[in-house]
């Protein structure tokens, strides 16, 4: 047989968890054709792996780039740092599907996470998907129905429970949405209008995706003041529906519930003794990364993002988010005292470019102004539009749940365009893991780090012949070098790309070479089969 490339004297984890041997890997028609000590056979191409690691790409069960896909289908960000397939739809955001009844309110929701280029009427999730399918994508990727969405298309920014016929337009909603092929549901109960949903409405919606065998994954109501009640609602849903969940991005979040993490990965662990089918993905960063409204008391967003800006340019309203703030045991997540204006980086701000690279407090002693003032004005005047990094999370608690066998590794980076600044998770998740955790401080061994990088996602998300170096499966996949690797990208420079990844296969081709890509286009669009 001749092959299409072959790569020898690699050091290969297969992504198992079991040690590194070395070896060759032969590639046919975008899938592994053969793993051997030693491969003879013909072929144009042989990739040099001597004393590289040699894995299955990795997956990332956490993005969000359902807009800016469109933008750049090469995904050069996830490509650069060994990503082959990547999931989005996540935290209960996603462009479909959107009713012309809130389409206003779903425009305004979005405006800081997707580009306008991107935000079409796109009225079923099929819709979207045949755009998606229709792009040279750079690697591959697969979408969850966001519950968030669906809710606004449905009963907009409403606090209240759905009635039945409401019930019930979601419910054929969201399995229309399934039968296009999503992967599952995602929610994001931390943010409005996904927190006015109870458990109840969001059991009743799941029980809809279980019956196609999809996948549930939630940003949890609280991961601060109410922490635990909040993985036991997660858990409480896996229970009552059978159905696989995912706790997005699990952290303790805000310095005065650092150490709960000893807690919450029990409940996990009682949960999966009892035979429920519980995962959680995680970053590693101490750093988290998303919209500047975050910090405000949830009650202030019922309505949309116009009527909270309303809110907050009343002096009466501004005053008592004030006293909420500074009343140190309130009962609430408190972000302004758990995370402290000294430790809010403002990253987008486009009506306020002054902020932008400065902490809430230094942008505020720059300006002579109050910091919970400035706070205020920079929503208001940016209409929402602005996004922040927080300094929230221990060291601790990373590396106590990075520890578990049920944890992930997931970048749940924003993608931006080139000129704007995000999260350096977008570009170097994978390689810091590698890097810090690995290398470094030791937390885990290489091989459990790749095993939570490519055959874990596999399982958890439900992608076939994926995650794993064996035959009959597709030949994704990651050539790095164990002693170089590392990430480069900063707060204030999030795209500087990382060092030490040499090759990136997707579909069996050549996609990225040392950072650059290739032009292959040889991504798929994944659907769930």
């Amino acid at each position: 047989m001749v092959f299409d490339l072959i790569i020898k004297n690699g050091n290969v984890l297969d992504g198992t968890g079991t040690k590194a041997f070395s070896g060759d890997i032969a590639i046919k028609g975008g899938q592994i054709a053969k793993v051997a000590d030693c491969i003879e056979e013909e072929t144009p191409t042989i990739i040099d792996a001597t004393g590289k690691t040699v894995c299955p790409g990795f997956i990332d069960p956490h993005a969000h780039n359902d807009g800016y896909i469109f933008l750049d289908p090469s995904n050069i960000y996830k490509l650069a740092q060994g990503v082959t397939t990547e999931i989005s739809g996540n935290c209960g955001e996603g462009l479909a599907p959107v009713t012309a009844t809130h389409y206003d309110e779903i425009f305004e929701y979005y405006r800081p996470y997707y580009p306008t280029e991107a935000l079409c009427t796109y009225t079923s999730e099929k819709n979207y998907f045949s755009d998606v399918k229709k792009l040279p994508l750079g690697n591959n990727i697969g979408f969850l129905c966001a519950h968030g969405t669906l809710r606004m298309a449905v009963m907009g920014f409403a606090a209240r429970k759905p009635s039945d016929e409401e019930m019930n337009r979601m419910k054929t909603l969201l399995a229309e949405c399934m039968e296009a092929g999503a992967l599952g549901m995602s929610s994001g109960l931390v943010y409005s209008p996904g927190c006015f949903a109870d458990t109840e409405e969001l059991a009743e919606l799941c029980k809809v995706v279980k019956e196609y065998g999809g996948i549930y994954t939630t940003h949890i109501r609280s991961e601060g003041y109410q922490l635990a009640e909040s993985i036991k609602e997660a858990i409480e849903i896996s229970r009552r529906t059978g159905i696989r969940t995912v706790i997005s991005h699990m952290k303790a979040l805000g310095r005065n519930y650092w150490g709960m993490t000893e807690e919450t990965t029990r409940l996990v662990e009682e949960a999966r003794t009892q035979g429920l089918a519980v995962y959680c993905d995680q970053y590693p960063y101490t750093t988290s990364c998303t919209v500047l409204h975050w910090v405000i008391p949830i009650e202030y967003t019922e309505g949309g993002f116009t009527q909270m800006c309303k809110k907050l340019s009343d002096p009466t309203q501004r005053q008592a988010i004030k006293d909420m703030y500074q009343n140190k045991h309130g009962q609430w997540d408190n972000l302004m005292e758990n995370i402290t204006p000294a430790g809010i980086h403002i990253l987008k701000a486009d009506k306020t470019p002054d902020a932008v690279g400065k902490t809430l407090l230094e942008y505020a002693q720059s300006i002579g102004n109050d910091p919970y003032d400035v706070l205020f004005d920079i929503i208001v005047e940016n209409k929402a539009d602005a996004i922040a990094a927080y300094d929230c999370m221990s060291e601790e608690d990373i590396c106590r749940i990075m520890k578990k066998d049920y944890c992930m590794v997931g970048s749940d980076g924003i993608a931006v365009k080139p000129e704007e600044k995000t999260h350096p998770r977008l570009t170097g998740t994978f390689p810091r893991v590698l890097e810090k955790y690995v290398r470094k401080e030791k937390v885990i061994p290489l091989e459990l780090a790749i095993k939570k990088m490519t055959s874990l996602p596999a399982k958890v998300m439900g992608l076939k012949k994926k995650g794993t170096l064996q035959e009959g499966f597709d030949a994704d996949i990651c050539i790095f070098d164990p002693d170089t690797i590392r990430e480069k990208g900063t707060l204030m420079n999030f795209n500087a790309k990382p060092e030490g990844i040499e090759y990136v296969l997707v579909g069996g081709k050549i996609a990225c070479k040392n950072g650059i890509y290739t032009n292959a286009a040889s991504g798929n669009m994944i659907l769930r089969k």
